[in-house]
């Protein structure tokens, strides 16, 4: 358990004696301090949350950067170790991009003279 929520509990639970035992002897104005202890209490509790969840986040995003600059590492010495597999492999996607982009369309366009007829191929 993190300091604040450590905290957190203790001053709620310390908030609600307070609001217990000053409700008990009628003391409305000290009853009222236990009340806002608990929620001064919640809302660490909360803060508290918030800051794990946070660090958790940020450890997560570190270990994808990590293996992010480890992929690129690697990638980096397979280029340096072996140049002609590379270039062949990016040389068949870029045959691969050209096919995609340049296929005809389903449309077709006859022109006679200055008439052009176009119609869509099924």
């Amino acid at each position: 358990m993190s300091d604040d929520k450590f905290e957190a509990t203790a001053r709620q639970v310390g908030g609600k004696l307070q609001d217990l035992v000053d409700g008990a002897t009628g003391d409305t104005r000290l009853q009222m301090d236990g009340k806002l202890d608990q929620a001064a209490g919640a809302a660490q509790r909360m803060l508290g949350d918030a800051k794990q969840t946070v660090a958790s986040a940020v450890g997560e995003v570190k270990a994808t950067v990590g293996s992010v600059a480890d992929i690129a590492q690697r990638a980096s010495g397979t280029l340096r170790d072996n140049p002609l597999a590379v270039t062949i492999a990016a040389g068949l996607v870029g045959v691969a991009i050209g096919f995609l982009l340049g296929r005809p369309s389903d449309e077709r366009t006859i022109q006679i003279g200055r008439a052009r007829l176009s119609y869509r191929d099924r």
